[in-house]
């Protein structure tokens, strides 16, 4: 059985996300089911004061000049 720091890609941040549900090796990972499952497939209208994760379709219609998310300033 294949241990996750033998996965290309799986670094220490990783394996240690997944250790925190329980997952330790490859059989564990592939036998996982999520809790939650979020369906980014339906688009629907954008709502300020909604809790649940939603999708935004936008499109850029020019260069920004400042823009800041969440305290991160691009320039």
């Amino acid at each position: 059985m294949k241990e996750l720091n033998q996965i290309k890609g799986v670094g220490p941040k990783r394996i240690e996300a997944l250790n925190n549900v329980s997952i330790f090796n490859c059989n564990q990972l592939l036998n996982y089911v999520p809790y939650k499952y979020y369906d980014f497939s339906k688009i629907s209208s954008f709502e300020a004061e909604s809790k649940e994760p939603s999708i935004i379709k936008a499109t850029c219609v020019a260069e920004p000049k400042n823009t800041f998310i969440k305290g991160m300033r691009w320039t």
